[in-house]
């Protein structure tokens, strides 16, 4: 591999990013396009001549249901759970917890 400098490293990243966030815009685009090919023909699925199965799915979030609605419908549950912010600060006192997983990652955005 030949040897690079940061800002060559970092250049290609953000060519890349690029290239891939294009990918992502017109692979929007194209969803959209079969949507709309798919309700001009009446149809929510097909399988295509080169073998492709596409079908129209809907998926219903309710992440944005407020608490008192749910619960004026009975649709609210106590459960318990880890509480994540307690785990880091005793984590911070130099205590390791069995089930941990660390992530890293590189994070570049233009400098302000």
């Amino acid at each position: 591999m030949i040897e690079q400098t940061i800002e060559e490293l970092v250049d290609s990243y953000l060519k890349a990013k690029s290239l891939m966030d294009d990918a992502e815009a017109q692979k929007a685009v194209m969803q959209q396009a079969i949507l709309d090919k798919l309700k001009e023909l009446k149809l929510s699925g097909l399988k295509t001549k080169t073998g492709y199965n596409v079908k129209r799915v809907v998926s219903q979030l309710y992440s944005g249901v407020n608490l008192a609605v749910a619960r004026e419908l009975g649709a609210t549950k106590t459960e318990e759970k880890v509480d994540t912010n307690k785990l880091k600060a005793i984590a911070a006192n130099g205590i390791k917890i069995e089930g941990t997983k660390t992530i890293v990652y590189v994070k570049v955005e233009e400098a302000k």
